[in-house]
């Protein structure tokens, strides 16, 4: 063998090794296997009370498109639901903590869906039940009318504010 291949095929390998071990990127294949489609089957889930399935319809979303909003706030109302649930304390905080950073980013990358208003107004009315409404209507206030501001016969928005008005 010719020893002036030898440092070719060592570059080779190498290249061609960290290629395949880089991160991989989520494709969509097919019209059914989009981030919107997966989000909505998410939320089909979250209603049902299906979290867990919930969770990963979120996440496989999230994988398609790294930019869809509402995939962010669906992960949010999942990490909300697991904090209220958590038995520790300090595992309902820091749920709670991720669960509003995941609502905000979904924010932060489309300001212009309801969705993602009335999702972190969900959160806020997970994080703060049984406690004095005064100490957090306010906030989930702000979060359903800016979600009625952007569309004002978003009838998701007006059922839910009504719910924190029960309360």
């Amino acid at each position: 063998m010719d020893l002036r291949l030898v440092p070719l095929i060592i570059i080779t390998s190498i290249l061609l090794f960290s290629i395949g071990c880089g991160k991989k990127k989520f494709r969509s294949y097919g019209i059914m296997n989009d981030a919107p489609t997966h989000t909505k089957l998410g939320m089909k889930y979250w209603d049902e009370g299906s979290y867990q399935n919930a969770e990963e319809a979120f996440i496989r979303a999230q994988q398609l498109d790294q930019k869809y909003a509402p995939a962010y706030s669906g992960l949010a109302l999942v990490t909300a639901k697991k904090a209220q649930n958590a038995k520790d304390q300090d595992k309902a905080e820091n749920g709670f903590r991720e669960a509003y950073k995941l609502a905000d980013k979904a924010q932060d990358l489309d300001s212009r869906l309801p969705f993602v208003y009335v999702a972190k107004g969900i959160i806020i009315t997970m994080n703060y039940e049984g406690k004095p409404v005064k100490d957090w209507l306010k906030d989930v206030e702000e979060q359903y009318e800016q979600a009625i501001k952007i569309d004002p016969n978003n009838s998701d928005a007006y059922y839910r504010r009504g719910v924190c008005y029960k309360n």
